[in-house]
């Protein structure tokens, strides 16, 4: 709900800017939106999880969407 007050915004704000302060990886969860996405990105959190991206998925599954996403990646490149 970071969108919806400027005390949420404010809490992720502060989150990240300590992440950043203390050198550690941050990975936003709960990322559902393109709106979402776009302001943490915005602010320097560039790792995200969440329905937006895929929804939970079996190992097995998430295994195979993953690797033809690089096929994928490596056949738009040649």
């Amino acid at each position: 709900d970071i969108h919806l007050t400027e005390a949420n915004a404010h809490i992720v704000e502060t989150i990240i800017s300590m992440a950043h302060h203390l050198e550690l990886e941050l990975i936003a969860e709960g990322v559902e939106t393109a709106e979402e996405q776009k302001f943490l990105e915005i602010r320097g959190c560039n790792k995200y999880q969440g329905y937006y991206f895929s929804k939970p998925l079996p190992v097995p599954q998430m295994t195979e969407k993953l690797l033809a996403a690089q096929q994928q990646n490596r056949e738009n490149t040649k």
